[in-house]
């Protein structure tokens, strides 16, 4: 699977070289291919005109233009890039490169003669009719150059027709009190404009309201609505909901479930589900398998329907997701059987077969990689996983992994010869379902809770100056309250660091700054943390989307509390433990644009408070600014706190001091697509951190109420490689504004993108996978 990731990835980089390649020649030029009697069409505007203020105009200009036809040829800077590769690629020597970048990239060309606007005009009309805009007018131009043309649409809409009342036309069905009963419920209230698409989520909402009160064999498709507009002079309109007179009687009456029984070693190659012979019943559910694949007693909270329940959608996708949910099982599907063909009676009667497909048990995985950053650090690195998603048989999740990675700063100056190496390795097994001294019911939520315990050890050595070994605890919880909101909770959590091995340089760098010495001791870190995190880009036709993730860590103070009582030493087994309140919030919105561009706009708060005998954060819970996934401008690590602007010569030594307890980051990115695979953003970042005490070795490190002048701002321009399982992202930026004074001024004087001094000084780029936020 590997391999064949990468040849896609090489054939992918094939096609783009090639792309780029030629726009940088300048060969784009196609109005040369088109032929003397055709013109090139360029596209459609659309003007909307009416009488009166129209609510929602912008919305039906968006959905107008949307089905106006046809599109024309796309184009990047004004190349039409694919109508080049398919004019290219006709010639008799079109070589490989063509042909291949054709058939990724080329389209056929779009003429005037094969614009139709009379059907366009229909189309229009269509479109305004089921969004309630009966009678508009509908007119259309054709602008003509030398060798393009482009149209243009005059809609002249009229005010829409408004609900005024809306009747379920009864019949003498028994559903008649339900559907009744749920027109509460509905959107479709007075004063609702004429809208097919909503009329079609009404009919969505009565059937997912019958299917959950056990009628299996209910259609929304058995629903009709009808309008009437005869009663008023003044744009209003009565509708009517009733059934269609082909409705069956069978999907009018409620199923209830008479037998469940669970297959977990259900295969496509033996589907014949009666040659499983070993049966054991849990719950009133059998769950039969001839070879012990999942404990039946850890599978059955899992399913929330049983025998004699009415048939339930949402209790059937809540099961479906629950299952899917525990990684065991590569398929999960729930099959229902009729079992009352010669029943006339009102209730009907189903069985219920869940097929469950176990997925491959164990994985091991083994790769290599090689990693630049843009504080100049490059070096390898090796990576080894092992997983077994069924551990005890009862969906237990057991991941190991180890990184073993080599840095070395590759910049010239007072930076060379600054080098680490790291190595993590990361235990956790995961179970599917909570270990606690108290119960939950879970039985009716979204999905139910893991417990996950975890031990992960790391040595860092940064040579010529330290050792660090930290070894993390935890126990916690997470949960998935609905599809938007995650949980998560770690009631205990213990670190210990240890640093040793200090080279006489960083012992001075640590005697002549007692703020970073303390975050530098050997401590304890015991305490909790937790997060929660709400977001909506499961939404990908939602123009505005929105996410959120507040999260909070908490060290030291049960432990601080009971030696406070007793005037103990602020000690645990002879060493010192951190003790502070930390908090961050993360806010981020997507707006959709204009076809595949949108903007998206984020705020980062955090705040980290020390207490007691801790003056400073520890250093691995301090904030930093600067880098590929925050202030772009300005390298890894290089922001603040505050104002301090650090000396030429203590570069190296900046890299561990320049952090804070406070941070403060805003950034925007206008993304835009170029071609097929590449997309491209304009992006301003701003940001910086702060010191909650002073330190006199970062003079202009504490917060204080001048910190809107110390925000560093920088402005730049991204292009991202986005194939289907990876974004390959490069940002250039440059500042605009330092944290700093520099010549009198925070803000940039000159922009030399000329001279190779400034460029290296200030012109940044980051590499990195994935987006930034």
């Amino acid at each position: 699977m590997k391999k064949k990731k990468n040849i896609l990835v090489g054939r992918k980089m094939y096609w783009l070289s090639g792309l780029i390649l030629l726009v940088l020649l300048g060969s784009c030029n196609v109005m040369k291919y088109v032929p003397e009697d055709e013109k090139l069409y360029t596209g459609a505007e659309v003007e909307l005109e009416s009488d009166k203020a129209l609510k929602g105009k912008n919305q039906l200009k968006y959905e107008i233009e949307d089905v106006v036809e046809p599109a024309p040829n796309k184009t990047i800077f004004g190349i039409r890039y694919g109508l080049y590769f398919h004019f290219k690629a006709e010639k008799e020597d079109a070589g490989k490169i063509i042909k291949s970048l054709d058939k990724r990239f080329g389209e056929d060309p779009v003429y005037l003669s094969d614009v139709n606007t009379s059907r366009t005009e229909e189309i229009i009309n269509n479109r305004c009719e089921n969004t309630g805009f009966f009678y508009s007018e509908i007119s259309s131009s054709i602008i003509e150059k030398d060798r393009t043309a482009s149209t243009k649409y005059v809609v002249k809409v009229s005010q829409p027709y408004l609900l005024e009342t809306y009747v379920y036309q009864r019949d003498s069905t028994g559903i008649d009190s339900l559907i009744e009963a749920s027109l509460k419920d509905t959107e479709l209230t007075k004063g609702t404009r004429f809208d097919t698409e909503k009329f079609k989520a009404e009919r969505q909402r009565i059937d997912d309201m019958l299917k959950n009160k056990g009628f299996y064999k209910f259609n929304s498709e058995f629903l009709i609505f009808t309008s009437d507009t005869n009663q008023y002079d003044d744009r209003k309109y009565d509708l009517y909901l009733s059934f269609k007179k082909v409705a069956p009687k069978e999907a009018l009456r409620p199923y209830k479930i008479n037998d469940v029984k669970v297959f977990p070693n259900y295969t496509l190659e033996a589907s014949d589900t009666a040659s499983a012979t070993t049966t054991t019943t849990v719950e009133n559910i059998d769950f039969i398998q001839n070879q012990l694949i999942f404990q039946p007693e850890r599978l059955r909270p899992f399913i929330t329907f049983e025998p004699g329940y009415l048939y339930n959608k949402r209790r059937n996708d809540i099961t479906t997701r629950r299952l899917s949910s525990i990684g065991t099982f590569q398929l999960v599907s729930i099959r229902y059987e009729r079992t009352d063909t010669n029943n006339r009676d009102s209730l009907g009667e189903l069985a219920a077969r869940i097929l469950l497909t176990p997925a491959k048990r164990q994985s091991v995985r083994l790769e290599t990689q090689v990693v630049t950053k843009s504080n100049s650090f490059a070096g390898p690195g090796l990576i080894g996983s092992y997983q077994n998603k069924n551990l005890f048989k009862g969906g237990e999740r057991l991941d190991i992994s180890g990184n073993i990675s080599y840095e070395t700063q590759i910049a010239g100056g007072s930076a060379k010869n600054l080098s680490s190496f790291e190595f993590k390795l990361l235990n956790s097994i995961s179970f599917p379902r909570l270990i606690a001294p108290f119960k939950i019911n879970t039985q009716k939520g979204y999905l139910i809770p893991n417990t996950k315990v975890s031990l992960n050890y790391t040595l860092l050595q940064r040579a010529n100056y330290y050792n660090l070994s930290s070894i993390l605890f935890s126990y916690g919880y997470n949960y998935k309250s609905n599809r938007f909101t995650y949980w998560e909770f770690n009631p205990i959590s213990v670190n210990y660091t240890l640093v040793y091995n200090e080279s006489a340089e960083f012992s001075q760098i640590l005697d002549s700054n007692p703020f970073l010495a303390r975050s530098f001791e050997n401590q304890f870190i015991i305490g909790g943390t937790g997060a929660m995190e709400y977001s909506e880009l499961v939404e990908k036709d939602k123009k505005n989307r929105f996410y959120i993730r507040v999260g909070f860590d908490i060290a030291g103070n049960l432990l601080g509390l009971g030696q406070d009582l007793v005037n103990a030493d602020n000690q645990l087994l002879g060493l010192n433990y951190a003790r502070y309140l930390r908090a961050d919030l993360d806010f981020r919105h997507y707006i959709k644009l204009w076809r595949e561009s949108q903007l998206v706009s984020r705020i980062f708060a955090g705040a980290g408070f020390p207490y007691g005998d801790s003056k400073s954060l520890p250093f691995i819970k301090q904030y930093f600014s600067g880098g590929p996934s925050s202030v772009r401008a300005f390298r890894v690590r290089s922001v603040g706190p505050g104002s301090y602007n650090p000396p030429e010569a203590s570069s190296s030594i900046s890299f561990f001091d320049q952090s804070g307890d406070i941070k403060l980051e805003a950034n925007m990115e206008l993304r835009h697509p170029l071609v097929s695979l590449l997309k491209g953003a304009v992006f301003v970042d701003a940001g910086n951190v702060w010191l909650w005490n002073d330190n006199p070795a970062l003079p202009g490190g504490q917060f204080s109420g001048s910190w809107n002048q110390e925000i560093g701002i920088g402005v730049g321009y991204g292009i991202r490689l986005d194939i289907d399982f990876l974004i390959i992202r490069l940002d250039a930026a440059t500042p605009l504004r330092f944290p700093y004074e520099e010549g009198g001024t925070h803000w940039q004087q000159d922009f030399a993108f000329g001279r190779k001094s400034w460029r290296r000084d200030n012109l940044i780029w980051n590499f990195a996978i994935g987006y930034p936020f």
